[in-house]
């Protein structure tokens, strides 16, 4: 759905930002389905509503809340923030609190998140060109027509051949200049069209020539987005997407109309050709196969084989801690993931595969020395080492492999090594 191209070096998120000074064009919708796509992907995802006002995106965002807890349904939700409208007498009041939001909400998740998706104001206003000068991608939904048209260019009413740039190019023009001056980047700017007829025609094809044409001038990518379908409306009470499982969220099987919408989406989101990495992918499936084996009963060669999924799940979070726990006398060693007051602890034959996985997610780690090798009673009583290959006394006699959940708190001496 997504393509895998490589992250910035920076470190900050991939800022997405959704444009158009016209209303009504899909800018809430598409940043949704962006963001819902990102966060099936594995990446881990911030919004951002700037339309103080009508706050479309923070509904959406909020309906799709309150459906997943009146269905028990696993949606993916973004970390989430909606700028409130200043409401002095004082534009220059308003402007400054407005400002201040917003580079508190950016600042927060910046570093902490893989993308932020940003939603603007159908209106010329100081955040709406703020964020379009932070765009890493700048996407611009417009509805399939000349009157929508008119707000990147104008054309001759004979020939139909672009005669000039209006308004909105122009603002998206100095935005992208004043991010080249600032760090050098230069934004991916992609015209979406949207409402498109199922039915070709003269002014669908005058349309297509003329977003080309105007192209070649200002430098952007134009591809088709979503047709004209009521089933885009349906979906908004409930914060649902095409990309959904909509067997579950609806209670009833797919309509034809939205298995085409869901080929609709994936294609469009396709073609936007955002920058996710392998590190979010494993994520994603990790997380997949989490729910499809979380009420099944463990079977033999759960137990026995690879290590089990949920380990790589945990220490995929992004507040885990790990480290490394080695034993004096004996090669096996203990990978230990605290997250959220609960530890789980993974069994390796020796310190050179415990490296690999406290690496897998290129977390940092520590390595705790010096314990001991607890020991078993025998059966006449003495005490004897215990055998570390068959897993923790009690702990059912499972294998290598077997994953142990336990609260953390154990005052233990730790000597951390570099």
């Amino acid at each position: 759905m997504l393509v895998q191209t490589s992250q910035g070096q920076s470190g900050s998120a991939h800022v997405v930002v959704l444009g158009n000074e016209k209303g009504g064009s899909g800018k809430s919708t598409t940043a949704l389905l962006v963001a819902v796509a990102l966060l099936k992907a594995g990446q881990r995802v911030a919004t951002i509503d700037l339309d103080c006002r009508q706050q479309s995106f923070t509904h959406y965002i909020n309906n799709r809340k309150a459906w997943a807890r009146r269905t028990g349904l696993d949606l993916e939700l973004p970390v989430h923030r909606c700028i409130k409208l200043g409401e002095t007498m004082q534009i220059l009041d308003n402007e400054s609190s407005e400002l201040v939001q917003f580079v508190d909400a950016v600042s927060t998740v910046e570093r902490a998140f893989d993308f932020i998706v940003i939603d603007t104001p159908g209106s010329d206003t100081y955040l709406m060109r703020l964020a379009h000068a932070m765009a890493d991608t700048l996407v611009t939904p417009i509805n399939d027509s000349f009157l929508d048209f008119d707000v990147l260019g104008t054309v001759d009413p004979a020939t139909y051949s672009v005669t000039g740039e209006s308004h909105y190019a122009e603002v998206v023009r100095d935005a992208r200049r004043k991010r080249r001056q600032l760090d050098g980047a230069s934004s991916d700017w992609i015209v979406v069209r949207n409402r498109l007829s199922m039915v070709e025609s003269r002014n669908k094809q005058l349309v297509a020539d003329s977003l080309n044409e105007l192209s070649l001038r200002l430098g952007f990518r134009s591809i088709d987005g979503f047709t004209q379908r009521e089933v885009y409306r349906e979906f908004y009470p409930r914060g649902l997407t095409a990309l959904d499982d909509l067997d579950e969220a609806l209670g009833a099987h797919q309509r034809r109309e939205h298995v085409m919408a869901r080929e609709e989406v994936t294609r469009l989101l396709r073609q936007l050709k955002l920058p996710i990495d392998e590190r979010g992918r494993r994520r994603a499936a990790n997380r997949a196969e989490w729910f499809n084996q979380v009420n099944k009963p463990l079977e033999v060669h759960d137990i026995f084989g690879a290590p089990q999924i949920g380990f790589q799940t945990i220490i995929a979070e992004r507040d885990a801690e790990v480290w490394v726990r080695r034993y004096n006398g004996v090669p096996e060693c203990d990978v230990i993931v605290a997250v959220r007051g609960q530890e789980m602890s993974l069994r390796c034959r020796d310190y050179s595969e415990a490296v690999k996985w406290a690496g897998i997610e290129c977390k940092s780690y520590k390595v705790d020395g010096g314990f001991n090798v607890e020991r078993a009673a025998t059966a006449d009583g003495r005490r004897g080492h215990r055998d570390l290959s068959r897993g923790y006394a009690g702990d059912r006699g499972m294998g290598s492999t077997f994953v142990t959940t336990q609260p953390c708190g154990m005052n233990q001496q730790r000597a951390y090594a570099s």
